[in-house]
């Protein structure tokens, strides 16, 4: 399981798409779900919603589900704001 952090933003960007790097590294090649913790999630701008994006896609490209897990209020509706609760959100795989 990957956690995201309180806030991502473009000040954190950076060192959050190496952690998800490394946290796919990690992964064995039977693992075919990667759970995103998002439950302290309270804030997230363009670049936050760039860098996930980016993450489904990856994970997409390799043959892995992306499963958003315990979104907050705020982060769930930023995504929705945003059109990307379709592809994050449980339901738009």
């Amino acid at each position: 399981m990957y956690k995201l952090p309180e806030y991502l933003s473009v000040h954190v960007v950076a060192d959050e798409k190496e952690k998800m790097i490394s946290s796919l590294d990690n992964m064995g090649p039977e693992e075919m779900k990667v759970y995103v913790d998002a439950s302290e999630t309270s804030d997230i701008d363009a670049a936050g919603l760039q860098l996930l994006l980016s993450f489904y896609l990856t994970l997409k490209k390799e043959g892995k589900e992306f499963i958003l897990q315990n979104p907050s209020d705020t982060l769930q509706r930023m995504l929705e704001l945003s059109g990307a609760a379709y592809y994050l959100c449980e339901g738009g795989q």
